[in-house]
């Protein structure tokens, strides 16, 4: 047979406490990662429309994506995901 344990009010508390602080940070940092991700699209159209004032042959205009977006990130730096966001009309406008 076991026996049950004996824990202190505070040891209780303690434990409780920990496990919400696990609860809220987890989701938290989730969203905070998402949120982080989006702005570095946004930051992507910004950058991305500033360059296209009056240029008509701007990469994100080829007819091909794959070639439109590396010529993205050679000529004006942006990464893989914001070159593909680009090129697949997610900064239109």
């Amino acid at each position: 047979m076991t026996t049950a344990a004996v824990a202190t009010l505070r040891d209780l508390l303690r434990l409780f406490l920990d496990h919400r602080k696990t609860v809220i940070i987890r989701p938290t940092r989730l969203r905070l990662r998402r949120a982080e991700e989006g702005a570095h699209i946004v930051e992507a159209c910004s950058r991305d429309r500033h360059a296209r004032r009056g240029d008509h042959h701007h990469p994100a205009r080829s007819p091909y994506p794959a070639r439109g977006g590396d010529r993205l990130m050679a000529n004006f730096g942006f990464s893989k995901v914001q070159a593909d966001a680009i090129s697949t009309c997610a900064c239109s406008g």
